[in-house]
């Protein structure tokens, strides 16, 4: 027999009382969506799946008529059992992204103090004269651990494009020989989307970079016309198993292109 649910105005006050800390999860995860949080698997998980089913555990709870010297303390034990679980899931399991793009004057700003932190990324003013100039910030997190990434990205008519890839060899020392960790040579250079990235020298820049810690990568795209110079930093990091899978995945080059 199908159960009959009760839709009384006490109720519904109380449900949407019960309903509030769910509800503000779903909505904080909007707001971080709107601010530049990438929606994947564990975003969808924390803040669109556990939420709905804290709603409808609620929803059946206090409307039905069953378990009524219950009806008090249930909701309550949904509440808390929502709260452990989430905050469980998003220590624990979850992966989060955020990509901030940033163009213009704005930009600038930002990506100047980037500048500051390391000199060895380019001044805004000393890349020549790109079409367009994009700053990205990359912020990812697993478990307790988090990395950052700043992309300065610029884009050249060809003609200029051809004059300031040529003059990164004379500006730059690349890293020619594999890089040795404890596991194997991770080698230095990497194809990934179009984009060939080239890792600056750990021993002629050693008081910069740590590999594989804290590093700076150049890519270029041929078909886009791009140059791209990128600042890597995570001090929880030990090991790479490739410097493409590096790229797409700790890098967070999969959410700039």
């Amino acid at each position: 027999m199908k159960e009959r649910l009760a839709f009384t105005k006490v109720r519904w006050i109380g449900f949407a009382f019960a309903a509030l800390i769910p509800v503000f999860g779903m909505g904080f995860g909007a707001w971080l969506l709107a601010t530049g949080t990438v929606w994947n698997l564990s975003f969808a998980i924390n803040y669109l799946l556990i939420p709905l089913v804290a709603l409808c555990s609620l929803f059946q709870r206090i409307f039905s008529n069953k378990d009524l010297f219950l009806k008090g303390v249930m909701p309550v034990l949904v509440v808390i059992t929502y709260v452990v679980v989430f905050f469980f899931s998003s220590a624990f399991f979850s992966v989060y992204a955020r990509a901030e793009h940033y163009e213009g004057t704005q930009a600038e700003l930002r990506y100047s103090e980037v500048t500051r932190e390391n000199p060895l990324m380019p001044d805004w003013s000393e890349v020549g004269q790109p079409v367009t100039k994009e700053y990205y910030h990359t912020f990812i997190q697993k478990l307790f651990f988090f990395s950052n990434t700043d992309y300065l990205i610029c884009r050249y008519t060809p003609e200029d494009y051809e004059q300031e890839k040529a003059e990164l060899e004379t500006e730059y020392v690349f890293q020619t020989e594999p890089i040795v960790d404890q596991y194997k040579g991770v080698l230095p250079t990497a194809e990934v989307g179009g984009y060939q990235f080239r890792v600056l020298s750990l021993e002629e820049y050693k008081k910069q970079l740590e590999y594989p810690k804290k590093l700076i990568l150049i890519g270029y795209s041929d078909d886009a016309k791009e140059i791209v110079y990128a600042f890597f930093d995570d001090m929880d990091l030990d090991c790479m198993e490739s410097l493409e899978a590096f790229i797409v995945d700790e890098f967070g080059w999969k959410y700039i292109r």
